[in-house]
């Protein structure tokens, strides 16, 4: 099938307008038994992906993936670690 012969009309304006807009980012946290969770930038919930195909896709990160809350492409990346393990930067005093 050659792309050449398709019709500009054919094609939803829609399209067009995804593909112009970034891609939100969305930070991932590592949890119990290998699954992954992030929070959709579009609506605010939590997701758990627990689907081993997915889970496999997903080891290099960044990485793209559907959102099943909002159905838009999200980037995914690594969550900053903050805790007990996290460097404590001291701020000098201000007079």
């Amino acid at each position: 099938m050659s792309y050449g012969a398709l019709s500009w009309a054919t094609i939803h304006p829609s399209v067009i307008n995804e593909a112009a807009r970034p891609i939100r980012t969305a930070e991932l946290t590592r949890r119990a038994q290998g699954a992954l969770r992030y929070r959709c930038p579009v609506s605010g919930g939590f997701l758990l992906v627990t689907d081993d195909e997915t889970l496999h896709r997903l080891e290099q990160l960044p990485a793209r993936i559907r959102c099943a809350d909002c159905r838009e492409m999200h980037l995914l990346v690594e969550a900053e670690v903050v805790g007990p393990h996290a460097p404590i930067v001291a701020r000098p005093a201000t007079p």
